[in-house]
């Protein structure tokens, strides 16, 4: 899949394919790879901005910098995730995102 959506420059699908890799390295447990696929398919939204994809992008680097615990960079995704799920009302992603952000608050003692 991936091949054939960077010949045809189907960004959608070429963004897809590089989250698809974040998901399966952040499953695997590395974090590293997770982050940066997760940012290769940033860098295409800005050539394809679809914003509910934008915001599973977001949502993802948030998750693998919470598990390293850098939290002050998990929150920073996690909130830019947020700003997009709320403004789209996509509840579930938005709900998924308070229950990361009250998780990091608790790692960091920040009640």
């Amino acid at each position: 899949m991936c091949a054939v959506a960077e010949k045809g420059k189907d960004f959608f699908h070429m963004i897809k394919c590089k989250l698809n890799q974040a998901e399966i390295a952040y499953r695997e447990g590395d974090f590293s790879t997770a982050i940066t696929r997760s940012n290769e398919a940033l860098k295409l939204s800005d050539s394809y901005a679809y914003p509910p994809q934008v915001a599973e992008i977001y949502l993802m680097i948030g998750e693998a910098y919470a598990e390293v615990s850098q939290h002050d960079l998990a929150t920073r995704y996690y909130y830019e995730a947020l700003e997009i799920t709320q403004k789209l009302g996509l509840r579930y992603l938005t709900a998924r995102l308070y229950s990361n952000l009250s998780w990091v608050f608790y790692e960091r003692k920040d009640y």
